[in-house]
């Protein structure tokens, strides 16, 4: 039925545990995945603003929501497992269908009081999974009542491409580079990402003039640290620290290649791999790793290139052949962007998320 040129029905109930204005995949997931179902269904608003600290005054406000608000909606959609709590509180106490968005690292995430946590609380309705990774480590646990569906992404956030004002963004992030030598990754600095395992294994083994830029933080920013320095790679590499979403558009226009080298790391996996979706969407060619969820995000010689994870010569060697041809280069990475934008706009996307969070 639809009113207004909207439709209606029985409400959901959205639980995300973390949103705008927080910086993340996770924080833009949340949020225009929210935006998208509030343009066409109901959708009663759940959502954490707050610091990380407050996160369990949030879970025990959340139920009392649900409490008072039982009547007007017929399932609670959670954003990510760790949300368990409120989903067990809803289906036993309120008789309400739980769907749970699964990422990945929120299915096997290690210590004795979360995994505790996930089996006393986590049996939802529907799960809906990232990827076939992710799908994948539910299902050797025992869960069946999985679906597959990738995050989508803002086909107009990519309409418009930004001017690259070289001298602009190297003083601001004090990296000095030549043209067309600059690789770039974006992300979390945790081990998975295979970072520090990029610029001591392949940089060296780069052309001299490539440059590497490294947007983010994280605990594994001594490590690299400690590469740069170890391999003489002072001037070739750049920590660029945090890089706000402006700023990021126009470096992926400065770049050349996207590198995500993954590595497969036991209980802290890559669930999906947006960062190398969103490159891609802005046509800039993405060399990936071969691991965990990423294959769902990145299809090999169709948006983007996909080497051996841990491969130190198969990741040089397709940076190098994208890098040597820049008609080619500047063609894939177009034919790359058209590619993901037809295949994970959230217009696409959202009705594939409706029939699984409204039944």
């Amino acid at each position: 039925m639809k009113k207004n040129g909207v439709l209606t029905g029985k409400a959901v109930l959205y639980v995300a545990r973390t949103f705008p204005p927080r910086i993340g995949g996770m924080e833009r997931f949340n949020f225009e995945l929210l935006e998208n179902l509030k343009a066409r269904r109901p959708v009663i608003e759940a959502v954490n603003r707050w610091p990380r600290p407050l996160f369990l005054v949030f879970l025990l406000i959340t139920c009392l929501k649900a409490l008072i608000h039982a009547g007007r909606f017929k399932s609670i959609f959670l954003s990510d497992a760790t949300l368990s709590l409120v989903g067990f509180f809803g289906k036993k106490f309120l008789g309400k269908r739980i769907v749970v968005y699964a990422h990945g690292l929120d299915v096997v995430y290690p210590g004795w009081f979360y995994r505790r946590y996930f089996q006393l609380f986590f049996n939802p309705d529907r799960i809906i999974c990232n990827s076939r990774f992710t799908e994948s480590l539910l299902k050797a646990r025992g869960f069946k009542n999985t679906i597959v569906i990738p995050p989508g992404i803002e086909r107009q956030s990519f309409s418009e491409i930004p001017f690259a004002d070289r001298a602009f963004l190297e003083k601001k992030y004090n990296f000095i580079s030549s043209k067309n030598s600059i690789i770039i990754t974006v992300g979390r600095l945790v081990r998975r990402k295979g970072v520090a395992w990029l610029v001591e294994n392949v940089m060296p083994i780069l052309p001299p003039e490539v440059i590497f830029l490294i947007g983010g933080s994280g605990n594994q920013e001594s490590v690299i640290k400690e590469k740069i320095s170890k391999k003489h790679l002072t001037g070739r590499v750049y920590l660029l620290g945090f890089v706000d979403q402006k700023d990021l558009s126009s470096l992926y226009q400065l770049a050349r290649v996207f590198v995500m080298p993954n590595l497969r790391v036991e209980n802290d996996p890559e669930g999906f791999g947006i960062a190398a979706l969103e490159a891609a969407a802005w046509g800039l060619p993405v060399v990936a790793a071969l691991v965990d969820g990423i294959p769902d995000a990145i299809t090999h010689k169709v948006n983007g290139i996909l080497a051996q994870s841990g491969q130190a010569l198969e990741f040089s060697n397709a940076i190098v052949q994208l890098l040597s041809d820049e008609r080619n280069r500047r063609q894939f990475g177009q034919e790359a962007r058209q590619r993901t934008l037809e295949n994970f706009s959230w217009d696409n996307k959202i009705p594939e998320y409706i029939k699984a969070i409204y039944g």
